[in-house]
């Protein structure tokens, strides 16, 4: 699934037995859904397509995204000023990345797969990432202007950062953080 929006509210909280279904509130703007199947792989596009010419007050676009607990995904998020909250806590994640200016970005992920990997590339934001207490995961953070919080984390001598369980764990989340002046925070539940 790619993600290409602007300045929008982006929500994931349900479940669709569809593949995919958007439930959104414009005042601003146009998406359009495109896809396509190679054997058993379907690529899904939401994107925004057109800004309208006017604007309603202070009201701002709102997208609740909803997808199917079936398939493995790779969620790809390029977008503007931003605030996005995804609930992933249910699904099977491979990868998820988030390309964006700034904004508000919280993201709740399941239990990972052999590898699960979270990249997030951003300008001025706040990032809160939350992964399961027990889940194995290691963050690789290159951001010389933000504020970190890693907590339960060990500091590695590479830089990087690691629950104890990370290097003998089956499955593992990786993060890899790029991000100029940011608030950026990784906290388990």
């Amino acid at each position: 699934l790619t993600l290409n929006g602007g300045t929008s509210i982006y929500k994931i909280r349900y479940t669709t037995n569809q593949l995919f279904r958007a439930d959104d509130i414009l005042y601003n703007s146009r998406y359009a859904l495109t896809g396509e199947k190679e054997d058993a792989v379907y690529s899904l596009d939401f994107s925004m397509k057109s800004k309208s010419r006017t604007q309603v007050g202070n009201q701002s676009d709102s997208v609740n995204l909803k997808l199917n607990l079936a398939p493995i995904w790779d969620i790809n998020v390029n977008t503007g000023a931003t605030d996005l909250n995804f609930d992933l806590s249910k699904y099977k994640l491979r990868n998820f990345k988030i390309s964006g200016s700034a904004g508000a970005f919280s993201v709740k992920v399941g239990q990972p797969l052999v590898q699960t990997t979270i990249k997030i590339a951003v300008g001025a934001a706040d990032v809160t990432i939350s992964i399961p207490k027990n889940a194995a995961c290691r963050i690789e953070e290159h951001a010389a202007l933000s504020s970190t919080t890693f907590d339960g984390f060990s500091k590695k001598d590479d830089g990087s950062y690691e629950t104890g369980d990370y290097s003998s764990a089956k499955n593992k989340i990786l993060v890899k953080f790029t991000g100029g002046v940011s608030d950026f925070k990784v906290r388990k539940y």
